[in-house]
């Protein structure tokens, strides 16, 4: 990818051979590369997949159909789209998130401030998650463009950047869902940011495309201490960090002062349960996860477990299931984990952190018609696992990774792949009858 393209970052899973050397560097605060471009990994690391460790200190909630208001699921009305495929987007595709963007302009009576759609210019684009974020022009000025599944956010193409030191890039978006974007000093071809939130952390290198740029954190960035500095063509190719003095190495980049218009332009699960202790549970720790749930409020929550004081709730939408599991009062969100309305799923646990010796949460998601799930993790005796809303979550006892191998008498430095436990899951229906019995991937 070239410089005129904006090399905005894909979520990987990490490879099998690095999952024990990650876990020794979490531990020591050492960043490692997570994604496209350079970043570092979040600390404490999040548990991808539906299994949720217990380790002291952190809230977990790992992003993956909807209520009927009978704790089961039914079609939405509408139908929902099919979920898109994540990455850049074309020319095209921009146009249509632009399109929408306009159109919420629109609908709230506010085009007077905006110049007309035919002065609209995309300029980059990208979508995850049911989250698209375009950057572009309006007659010139900088606008940009975030959709959801329910929710328009555009901003203000007449609002003054909030500038970082002396420089004279600065903010425009702080998304709620961890988008940041700007403007970039015209003397930074790229530039670096860097996000920290108690213990959590982030950074990336950022390209620069006619003068604007968009960073996807997935990191809840309210109150997060947000860094930049330039970054040269030299440090790209690692040959240098940029020279000093364009501004202080580190700059504390503001959060922008104008509000963007945020409109909700398609209402989808109406009247989803906030208000029993376990929805009220998923709804305030989704709230305070430090990676964004996109679209919190089309979640309908499910089935609970605790282990040792930590909880996990399950909950699904049309697209996909979360879950979040809360210790003490820290929360966090990982990657959306697509779901049909018959799947059976429990992923394979990547651990990259602490884990917990005395037992772990799993959740995961059944059909509508599963009453009964049991779940069975190598030698241990089977665990009945609580069922609802087409969710399952257990907790089960023991470590989730089995012990560690001696090491090499090679000598070899390479480090030793560690591949988790399998978990044997057999669904019942409400008569009794199998209608899964496997080890959960």
């Amino acid at each position: 990818m070239n410089d005129d393209e904006l090399d905005l970052p894909r979520r990987r899973e990490l490879p099998v051979a690095l999952r024990g050397r990650i876990r020794a560097a979490v531990n020591e605060g050492v960043g490692s590369s997570s994604r496209s471009g350079k970043r570092t990994l979040r600390t404490p690391m999040v548990v991808a997949a539906i299994v949720t460790a217990l380790f002291a200190g952190a809230v977990l909630a790992t992003q993956g159909l909807t209520g009927d208001g009978n704790g089961g699921f039914a079609s939405p009305d509408p139908a929902p789209e099919a979920a898109p495929v994540p990455g850049l987007l074309d020319p095209a595709a921009q146009n249509e998130v632009l399109d929408r963007c306009w159109t919420a302009v629109l609908k709230e009576g506010a085009e007077d401030g905006y110049p007309d759609r035919a002065q609209w210019t995309g300029v980059s684009g990208f979508r995850r998650d049911g989250l698209s974020i375009v950057a572009a022009r309006a007659a010139g000025k900088p606008v940009f463009c975030e959709t959801t599944r329910t929710t328009v956010t555009v901003t203000d193409p007449d609002a003054e950047p909030v500038y970082a030191g002396g420089s004279r890039t600065g903010s425009l978006l702080f998304s709620d869902n961890g988008v940041i974007a700007g403007v970039a000093d015209p003397s930074w071809p790229a530039m670096r940011m860097s996000g920290r939130l108690g213990t959590y952390s982030f950074g990336s290198d950022v390209q620069v495309k006619d003068g604007l740029f968009v960073e996807d954190t997935n990191h809840r960035v309210s109150g997060t201490r947000i860094e930049v500095s330039p970054m040269t063509a030299e440090h790209q190719t690692g040959e240098g960090m940029g020279p000093e003095g364009v501004v202080p190495v580190g700059a504390v980049l503001p959060p922008p002062s104008a509000q963007p218009l945020r409109v909700v332009d398609r209402h989808m699960w109406p009247g989803l349960d906030r208000e029993s202790e376990t929805g009220r549970f998923f709804g305030e720790c989704a709230e305070r996860s430090q990676s964004p749930v996109i679209d919190t409020d089309t979640y309908v929550a499910g089935a609970r477990a605790s282990h040792d004081g930590r909880e996990l709730v399950m909950a699904r939408n049309h697209y996909g299931y979360i879950a979040c599991s809360k210790t003490f009062d820290e929360a966090d969100a990982d990657l959306a984990r697509p779901a049909e309305p018959d799947d059976v799923r429990g992923n394979a646990v990547h651990y990259a952190g602490v884990q917990s010796t005395t037992g772990t949460l799993y959740g995961g998601v059944v059909p509508d018609s599963a009453v009964r799930v049991v779940l069975t993790r190598g030698e241990a005796a089977p665990v009945e696992a609580a069922v609802a809303a087409g969710t399952f979550a257990a907790a089960l006892e023991g470590p989730a990774l089995p012990p560690p191998s001696p090491p090499d008498s090679s000598g070899g430095n390479d480090a030793v792949a560690i591949e988790p436990l399998p978990v044997r899951a057999t669904a019942y229906d409400a008569a009794g009858a199998v209608i899964f019995d496997d080890v959960l991937r």
